[in-house]
């Protein structure tokens, strides 16, 4: 019988094409840039129901459901509902720089236009407090 190739046209004898040719690959490719974009979706549709509450609510929910991706940024140790506006102003400047678009280039354009949401939340929670 006919011996199964892999992608790399070289004998599979296991007939598991483990390399799938390039278009397989870019179908695969396609669909989890899709899925990553539903979840955007799914995330901004939730960034526009959280609008209109207060800085402290935001911040809490922003970093516990959608963490930023840099490495230890964490919400201030101690912010709390009775933080003072003086902390929570500080803590949205924080926010700010954690979620800036410029610094999201590494993580896909699905998440950086997600953190330019972001943004654009966090910069109108911050200047109310002006």
């Amino acid at each position: 019988g006919r011996k199964a190739k892999n992608g790399k046209g070289e004998e599979d004898p296991k007939g598991t094409n483990a390399n799938p040719p390039p278009q397989q690959q870019q179908e695969k490719s396609s669909n989890s840039n899709q899925f990553r974009e539903r979840e955007m979706e799914i995330a901004l549709d939730a960034i526009n129901s959280k609008k209109g509450g207060s800085a402290h609510a935001f911040l809490v929910w922003i970093y516990n459901a959608y963490p930023p991706k840099k490495d230890n940024a964490t919400l201030p140790d101690g912010f709390s509902p009775i933080s003072s506006p003086l902390d929570t102003k500080s803590a949205l400047k924080k926010a700010i720089f954690h979620y800036h678009p410029d610094h999201a280039d590494s993580h896909g354009i699905c998440w950086k236009h997600f953190c330019g949401e972001v943004l654009k939340c966090l910069n109108n929670y911050y200047h109310s407090f002006k």
